[in-house]
Order: structure tokens, then sequence, then C-alpha cells
């Protein structure tokens, strides 16, 4: 029977086992690598002790003694008996030669002698003895200390080496941000040259050839050419950008390019050449993009609308699931990579600065962060095919964040503006959007601020010492880092110093505005007043001047949020993380986007993919009851497909984690179904009985953990009704086909959410949104 230390032992093993599962394939928590740290002292306490009481425990010695005292029995050659049996017959020859009907005081006390001695021996066994002694339990207990071996070594490698031991230091970078119809945005790390050049060239579309074929033979011209090393197209290189010195060690030698004079809606390549004290020169990474089509008002080049394809998304973190030597970490970003795609707009946790464990809070323990990601061969082929625009969530800073400008959020802030806020659109002025009395009045303001301070400027540099003029190749640092002193280069920053990081850009006809929801929110667990706030005074002040402005002039209004506008998150965070914990705000802005045709909310942040309908309290229970009656309409007309539209129906009964209503959704492979449906949704908008509540599509993580068991999404709230759910897969992201072409006055954006499935080549779910008319008659 196993003894307490073989259990203790084995139990431990087992758990240390499971938890190092779960840490490294299942959910990359703290929490889990402090238990699993705890298991192995544990274990490795339970091994000294074993350890010890074999060699020195209670009678490690008396065995040693009685184990050296024991002779190996010897056979007489003579008589071929063994000495042991003659010995032992000898001595009980003399003991019954000697025996009498009393025995002798003698004899009696060497009897007690030899019985307590070895009574005494028993009881001295030492533990050591005990435990393990049995052959299968060795071997179990062999094997699982090699297990936990393999497992330690597995969670320092996720846990610990990357910090350690893989910094990126040397990390050469160039990615484009934002698009424009004249030009794009470019974000360029490459330390230690002398200076850099930028050459661009427009790609010749060819009839019959892929866009991704043409950006394939541009991105590596060698494999194209079976090692020629020249392009097979015909391509014209003009200098783009000469920067005479490249970014500062205090801005981790990162710098923003803003190219300019290019055509619109014009597919084109970029090459960056690095040029080094030693006059050698060596290329970074190329990347392509499509320059914006123009916006309403720039030019006839969108008088017909627009048909492009984005991708939505959140949370990443290399390696995980874990691999074992795993050398390209992120396959989400692969999974992105292979569509062609205008842009991704990344909804925030492109790094997970506290998973597991928060090392730091200067700017290096931030940007270190970003480098890793960037560092990785998954990165590079996302960021050479696909210009994105970001935005920052909790995981940016830590946890939750919820506490405004207090550190580490300034640290968190400025790493973030280095890497992702250069290649965004700028803030949007105050008043930007307002029009009216309000709006002019603003700007002027602004613009009596701006020249004011560039006079007290001049006066200054007239009264002092001067500097030399700025080299206008060179870009602008706007983090404001490069007035600290290489001391005080990592120590934490104060977030009130740097500029706003929501904005608005425009993608031909369709607008988008991009929100900060942790900069500027109340506390979560504040009560949910006309006081509480996510956005803060100033920012939804600019959202709601933004959708009064782009009402009748664009087609869509996508509005980002790194968090769920629904409600239906209701365990764990969810009530007071999300938008459901500041619904008084929520509703302030859904009374506006009622007016507002054709808006639609994009979120993360949850690891899960939903489509909610998001409703007021004065409104829901009419839309609700719409629902029910084209419910039972569509039953009537069509008992087959009466579960894809009734509300919060089954989409399979073998699979509780997919649920699915509403028009547009089809079953995963089944495109006949699709076409039904499409034909009905139809339908159902000329009718004019389409539920017009708007939608909020939240698709996470880019590439991250899925809760396992737990289900903490509900299909109905008090205000929200989900139209699809799916909790499964470690790669969810969304990919939004915009037309605003086919029929400019009932534009569709088509929701097609990927996953792990098909290898991310065919989307298991879409949705399609049928837009108003949107134009003033």
């Amino acid at each position: 029977m196993a003894t307490i230390l073989e259990r203790a032992y084995i139990g431990t093993s087992l758990l240390s086992l499971l938890l190092a599962y779960l840490f490294l394939r299942c959910i990359p928590a703290g929490f889990l690598l402090r238990c699993f740290g705890v298991c192995v002292l544990v274990l490795l306490v339970l091994q000294l002790r074993v350890y010890y009481l074999y060699y020195y425990g209670p009678g490690a010695v008396q065995l040693a003694a009685k184990q050296g005292a024991m002779k190996a029995p010897s056979v007489d050659r003579a008589t071929g008996n063994s000495t042991a049996r003659q010995t032992s017959e000898t001595r009980a020859h003399r003991r019954n030669k000697g025996t009498t009907s009393a025995a002798s005081p003698k004899l009696v006390q060497d009897c007690i002698a030899s019985s307590v001695a070895d009574s005494a021996d028993t009881l001295v066994t030492p533990l050591s003895q005990v435990a393990f002694r049995s052959p299968r339990l060795r071997a179990a207990k062999s094997i699982l200390t090699l297990l936990n071996l393999v497992a330690v070594t597995f969670v320092v490698d996720f846990a610990f080496v990357p910090y350690f031991f893989r910094p990126a230091t040397d990390l050469v970078l160039l990615r484009t941000g934002a698009l424009y119809p004249d030009g794009a945005r470019l974000v360029l790390r490459a330390p230690q040259v002398a200076y850099i050049e930028l050459w661009t060239a427009a790609l010749p579309e060819a009839d019959g050839v892929p866009l991704m074929t043409l950006y394939d033979r541009v991105l590596d011209p060698h494999a194209a050419n079976n090692g020629a090393g020249n392009d097979d197209l015909d391509l014209t290189w003009a200098l783009a950008a000469n920067t005479t010195t490249s970014a500062s060690d205090l801005s981790d030698h990162v710098t923003q390019i803003h190219l300019r004079g290019l055509t619109s809606d014009t597919p084109y390549v970029v090459r960056a050449l690095r040029h080094f004290a030693n006059r050698t020169a060596a290329e970074t990474n190329r990347v392509v993009f499509r320059t914006a089509p123009a916006a309403p008002g720039d030019g006839s080049a969108t008088a017909s609308g627009v048909q492009f394809d984005f991708a939505t998304g959140s949370c990443i973190k290399p390696n995980f699931p874990y691999v074992p030597l795993a050398t390209s970490q992120i396959p989400g970003l692969r999974s992105v990579a292979q569509h062609p795609l205008a842009f991704m707009l990344f909804l925030g946790d492109f790094i997970y600065a506290d998973v597991p464990h928060y090392f730091g809070s200067s700017v290096e323990d931030y940007r270190r962060l970003y480098r890793q990601v960037y560092a990785d061969p998954d990165a590079r082929a996302f960021v050479e095919r696909v210009p994105t625009y970001h935005m920052y969530d909790d995981h940016e800073v830590v946890n939750n964040w919820h506490q405004g400008t207090h550190a580490p959020m300034g640290s968190a802030l400025a790493a973030y503006q280095l890497y992702h806020g250069r290649g965004n659109p700028d803030p949007p002025s105050p008043g930007a959007f307002a029009g009216g009395l309000r709006g002019f009045a603003t700007a002027f303001v602004s613009e009596l601020r701006t020249l004011a301070q560039r006079a007290l400027t001049a006066w200054q540099g007239a009264a002092g010492p001067t500097t030399p003029p700025a080299d206008p190749a060179r870009p602008v640092d706007k983090t404001g880092g490069d007035h600290r002193s290489a001391a005080d280069a990592d120590a934490p920053l104060s977030a009130t110093s740097l500029p706003a990081t929501y904005y608005a850009f425009d993608h031909g006809d369709v607008g988008f505005f991009v929100m900060d929801t942790r900069r500027y929110r109340s506390p979560n667990h504040q009560p949910d007043t006309v006081n509480k706030t996510m956005l803060g005074a100033e920012q939804k002040r600019e959202l709601l001047d933004w959708l009064s402005a782009v009402n009748h002039t664009r087609a869509f209004k996508f509005i980002a949020s790194s968090v769920p506008l629904a409600s239906n998150w209701v365990l764990g965070d969810g009530p007071v993380d999300t938008w459901g914990g500041y619904l008084t705000e929520r509703a302030e802005i859904l009374r506006v986007v009622q007016t507002v045709p054709n808006v639609i909310f994009l979120s993360g942040d949850r690891h899960e993919a939903a489509v909610v309908r998001l409703g007021l309290p004065e409104t829901v229970e009419a839309y609700r009851s719409m629902g029910r009656r084209q419910a039972s309409t569509a039953v009537d007309d069509d008992p087959a497909d009466a579960d894809h539209r009734s509300h919060a129906a089954k989409a399979d009964d073998d699979e509780d984690e997919e649920l699915a209503a509403g028009v547009g959704h089809h079953d995963h492979d089944d495109h006949a179904a699709h076409q039904d449906l499409h034909a009905t949704a139809v339908a159902l908008y000329d009718a004019a009985s389409i539920d017009e509540r708007p939608i909020d599509f939240s698709t996470s993580p880019v590439n991250q953990f899925y809760f396992p068991l737990i289900q903490a999404f509900s299909m109905s709230t008090e205000l929200d009704d989900a139209i699809y759910y799916r909790r499964v897969d470690n790669i969810k992201y969304a990919i939004f086909r915009v037309d605003t072409r086919s029929n400019p006055q009932q534009p569709t954006a088509t929701y097609q959410l990927f996953t792990n499935e098909h290898d991310g080549r065919r989307p298991v779910y879409n949705f399609t949104v049928y837009g108003r008319p949107w134009q003033k008659v």
C-alpha cells in the first residue's frame, strides 16, 4: 500500500503536469504560473526528503551495518551443503544439547535481546525503504520526474526566456500604417545606420493576375525569379524620402515617414535601403499597399462607390498555444496575411504586458514586447502585405486598466506611440468635426494658439542660443521622447504630455472613428450614472460631431471600440470592463446613432466572436416584437429556414457554443442555404421590416487563448440580443467586404468570420448588413 510520501509525490507531480498543460496550451494566466511554481517547489522538497531519509535518516546506519554483517552464503565443496545451513544446524545442535527443563537466566536474556533487536530493526526501517520500494512505483517516480523536468523547461522557455534572452534589439522593421489618397504613413525601425533611402514604385495591374500573386513577386523577387534577384516586372523606382540620420536611442530607433505625391487607389511597393558608416547598404523588408480611394468631395474617383475588404481583430500572444522550438509563433497573423486586404484595423492587445508575468513599468519593458512581436517571421509576412491601423486596450498597459493617466500609463503610451501611434492618422484637432458657429470658433481659437506658440518659439530662438534648422525630410517625433536624457530613457513617463490616440479616417465613401476606451474612462466599479464615462467629455464630443459630419456623406460609418458595446458578457469582469458597465453613456451615444444611417460597431477583447444587436430601453421591446413577427412569417413561408431566422436558435445541436439568428446567417459550408437566406434578406429589406438596431461585431483573438469550459456570454439581456456567438478556436478574426458601388443607395457590408478551421481560407460564418439610403436627395 502506498505511503504518504508516495501519494504526495505522485499527486503533486500529476498536479504540476496539469497546471503546465493548462498554462502552455489553455490559458497563459499568471496564477497558473504561480501555482505551477509552488508545485515544483513541493516536488523539490519531497525529492530532498527522500534523498535525506535514504542516506541520513533514522535506521540508515543500522541498515548499513546489518547489510554489511550479512554475508553471502557459501557452499562446502566436499559436501555440497551451504555453510550457512551447517552453521545453523550446529547452533541448533548446541542449543538442544544444552537445553534443560528450566531455561537458564543467560539464555532467557539472550532470547529477549535478540527479539528486541529484531523489533528495533523493524521500527527503525527508514521511510525511504518503504517509499518507492516497489519496482512499479520507482518506475512511475522516474517517469513523473522526467516529465516534470520537461514541463519546467517548457514553462521557463515560454514565460522567461523571451524576457532574458530575446530582447530583439536588432529588429529592422518597415510597416505601413494609415493610407491616404495621395500617400501613406510608414513606420521604420533601423538601428545603427548613417542614413536611409525610401524608394517607391507603382505596380502594374495586369489582367488575370491576382493582386496577391503580384505582391508575392515584388516582395520576394529572388523566389519569383529562381534566385536571379531581379524583378520580372517593369518597375520604375522613385526616391521618395532620404533621412540623413536615424532615430535616436531614446526613440528606440523608430521613425515615421509620410509618403506623399502618390496616385489614389493604386498599388505600390516600397523598399528601404539602410546605408551604414562603412559605406555598405542593406535593404529592409519591402511593403506593399494600395493607396486609399478619394473621399467624396476630394475628386470623382469614388463617384461610383468603392469595393474593398478590411480585417478586424485583437489579442496576440506569440507562441500560444505553446509549441516547443517553434520558429514562427503567430499563426493568426500568417492567416490574416493570406487575404487580399486593403488594411486591418487592429482593436488592441497587440502585446500582453502582464501575461504571463509583469516584468516592469519602464518604457523599455513595453518597447521590448513590441519588438518581440514584430521580430516573429509571421509578423514580418503580415506587415509586408497588410497596412494596419491600431488602437490599444488594457493589456498594452495592465489588465482591465481604468486608472486614467496614472503610472504605468505614461510608459505604456510612450511605447505604443513609437510603434503604433506614429503610423495612425493624427488625432482630430478640437472642433474638427463640429459645424456651424461653434465649429468655426473652436477652429479659430485653435489656430490662434498655434500661431502664438510659433511666435513664442521664434522669440525664444532669437533671444537665446540658436539651434540648427530641422531637416524637412526628418520625421517629427510626436511622442515627446527626444527631450529626455539618456539616464531617464527607461523611467516611467506621465501620460498627460502625450497626444490623444483616438482618430478618424476615410476609405473612399466609408468613414471610421477609432475610440480610446482606456485613457479617459471612469473607474470600472463606479456606479453607472450620468457622471460615469468611458470616453471622456472631449472624445465623446468629437465622436458625436463626427457622426453629424458624416451623416449623409459616408455610406457606412464604422465605430471601433477595444471593448464590446454589447452587454451580453455577464460573468467575470464582463459586466464592468465592457460597455455593459457604462450603459448610461452608451445609451447617449446610441440615441444619436439611431438618427444616422448605416452605423456599425467593431470591437474585440473578449477572446470570443459575437454579433449582437444593441438596444435602447425605449425601443428594445418594439424591435423584439418585430423580430417575433418576422420569425413567425419565416416559419409560414419556409419552415426549413425557420431555425436560421428565429431568435437565439441553435445553429448546430452538437455545438452549444455556436448560436445564430437573424437575416444573413448561413451554416458553415452550406452555400445553397446562404443564397436562399440572401434572397430572404433582400425581401425583408424591401418590405421595410428589417431590425434596424445597430450591430456590434466583436471578434477576437487573432492569436490567443479561449475559455475552454466557461461560457460567460448570454444570448439575450435586458437591452441586447445576440445574432451569433462562437467561443472555441485560438484564432478568430473578421474580414468585412464593403460594397458601396453595386447599389449606392443600398450599400452592403458582409462580415466573414475566419478561425482555425480550413486554415483560415474559408469563413465559418457570414452576415450581411444591408444599408439604408444615406445620401440627401
